[in-house]
C-alpha cells in the first residue's frame, strides 16, 4: 500500500493514520510545530521500530554519531532556556523572536530524533577484515591514473559520510560509493568528484 500524504495534511488526520499504521503512536502527544508530515514519519519511524532499517556503522561512525547527539542535547537545553526566557518577557504570543526560538528547538528536537533512532538501529561492522573486494567499512588507497596521486577513503553508510576528515568517509549510496563496492585491487573505476569525472585505480583495500 501507498500512502501519500500532503504538507496541507490537517494534523487531526495524520495523527489518525499515524495511530492506524502503529498502535504505539496512539496518545503519543507533540507540539503543533511538530505535526505535519515530517512530523509524522519521525514519529511512526522512532515508536515502531520493527519498521525502522538497521543502519551499519564503523565503531568511529558509532562514536562520533553519539558525540553529536550529546552536543544536540545540550543545543536542546540551551534552546529551551532562551525560549522559556523569551515567553516569559513578552505579552506577544505571536512574537518573531519567540517564534525563531521555537523553531530552532523543533530543528533539534528533530535532529536528536534521527540521531537515537540511527544509532538505536545500528549494527557496528568488524574491524579488521581482511577482504578483496570493496565492501562497507572498507579502508581504500587510490591513485589516480593520469597523475597518480593518491587518495585514501573510506566506504561508509550515509550516517556517517564527510567529506572534510582524512580519510575521506564516502557513502556507499552515493555515486562514487556504488561505483567502489564490490570492486577489487587492480580496478580502475570512474569517480565524480564534483569537478569532474577521474579515473582511480584500487590500489589496496583494507578494513
Amino acid at each position: 500500500m501507498l500512502l501519500i500524504l500532503s504538507t496541507t495534511t490537517p494534523n487531526d488526520v495524520v495523527t489518525a493514520v499515524s495511530e492506524q499504521l502503529c498502535p504505539s503512536t496512539r496518545g503519543f502527544d507533540r507540539s503543533r510545530e511538530r505535526q505535519g508530515v515530517f512530523g509524522f514519519w519521525l514519529i511512526w519511524y522512532s515508536l515502531c521500530p520493527i519498521m525502522a532499517k538497521e543502519t551499519r556503522l564503523t565503531k568511529t561512525g558509532y562514536d562520533r554519531l553519539k558525540t553529536q547527539l550529546e552536543r544536540e542535547y545540550q543545543r536542546l537545553e540551551e534552546a529551551t532556556r532562551i525560549l522559556r526566557e523569551l515567553s516569559g518577557s513578552s505579552d506577544d504570543y505571536d512574537d518573531s523572536g519567540i517564534e525563531d526560538a521555537k523553531r530552532e528547538k523543533v530543528a533539534i528536537e528533530d535532529r536528536i530524533d534521527l540521531l537515537e533512532n540511527t544509532l538505536a538501529n545500528a549494527v557496528i561492522l568488524e574491524e579488521g577484515v581482511v577482504t578483496d573486494t570493496v565492501m562497507l567499512g572498507s579502508l581504500l588507497r587510490l591513485v589516480e591514473t593520469a597523475g597518480g596521486e593518491e587518495l585514501w577513503v573510506q566506504v561508509v553508510s550515509a550516517a556517517e559520510a564527510s567529506a572534510i576528515e582524512e580519510p575521506i568517509r564516502i557513502s556507499d549510496q552515493s555515486p562514487a560509493g556504488r561505483s567502489l563496492m564490490g570492486q577489487k585491487v587492480g580496478t580502475v573505476v570512474k569517480v565524480d568528484t564534483g569537478r569532474g569525472v577521474r579515473r582511480f585505480r584500487v590500489a589496496e583495500i583494507g578494513g
